[in-house]
């Protein structure tokens, strides 16, 4: 059974059947999914998606076979959402929503031009330090931005959280492991000429590793230009227990405990 720690249902790809969709996960072995959210759009959606699925549990008298979880946070592509009152509303809603796991999706992405380092910067610190006080781990996007996004953690001391889709050089990986952070993959590392980064799925050790799709992107090879899916996480954990080294089942057992560890999932 697995726990897909990073997927957006919010996301207008899955508008049509995101019913569908989840039984399909279900039908997969996902028992659970860490919905992200990045601006303040899908943290509405987010939470209006959540209130549904709570009144069709009890109406229905029954659980959901896949658990939702929320993670709330604003994308450094997303900084025009992000003021005082949006940290507030964060806060608030973490406060009082108990499917609210974590902080994120946040971080520095310096890939697309032009950008405002600065700003990111700024609304990055801000949301590190909204997690500390809520004692909540993070969520982490870096692109072209690892050590920065790695400094920005180290000082605010952030040491719950996971560097989501990791594709950055092997030093910083050290680094980000010496300080305690969790690293995730997704569909992109069943490529078959993504060699580097293969081999820094042998570099985690398992007891930091979790499993993601960033559904409805980054789709697994056999997938490649299709819209990802949580169903689809198994192609890619089968992929990840080769480089490590152990059994699918092992690694399922494994990165569902790190994840119910991390994210306080009862």
């Amino acid at each position: 059974m697995f726990t897909d720690t990073h997927a957006h249902l919010t996301d207008s790809k899955f508008a049509k059947d995101l019913e569908q969709v989840l039984q399909d996960a279900q039908a997969a072995g996902i028992t659970r999914i860490i919905d992200v959210t990045c601006n303040l759009d899908s943290i509405e959606k987010a939470l209006d998606q959540e209130k549904k699925r709570s009144r069709h549990q009890v109406s229905k008298e029954s659980k959901e076979q896949v658990e939702i979880y929320l993670s709330l946070g604003i994308h450094p592509s997303d900084l025009i959402d992000w003021n005082d009152e949006t940290s507030q509303k964060i806060k608030e809603l973490a406060q009082k929503n108990k499917k609210v796991v974590a902080i994120g999706e946040i971080g520095l992405d310096f890939y697309w031009e032009p950008f405002d380092a600065k700003k990111q910067k700024e609304v990055l610190l801000a949301q590190l330090e909204l997690a500390k006080e809520l004692e909540l781990p993070v969520i982490i996007h870096s692109r072209s931005a690892e050590e920065e996004t790695l400094n920005c953690i180290k000082q605010v001391g952030i040491k719950r959280g996971v560097l989501h889709c990791y594709t950055g050089p092997a030093d910083i990986l050290a680094e980000a492991l010496d300080y305690g952070l969790h690293i995730s993959f997704t569909g992109v590392v069943t490529y078959p000429k993504n060699k580097e980064l293969q081999e820094l799925v042998r570099k985690v050790p398992l007891e930091k590793l979790l499993l993601e799709t960033d559904s409805p992107y980054l789709s697994p090879q056999s997938k490649r230009g299709e819209r990802n899916e949580p169903a689809f996480l198994g192609e890619t954990a089968k992929v990840i227990a080769e480089l490590q080294g152990i059994s699918l089942e092992e690694l399922a057992r494994v990165t569902t405990e790190n994840a119910v560890e991390l994210f306080t999932i009862h």
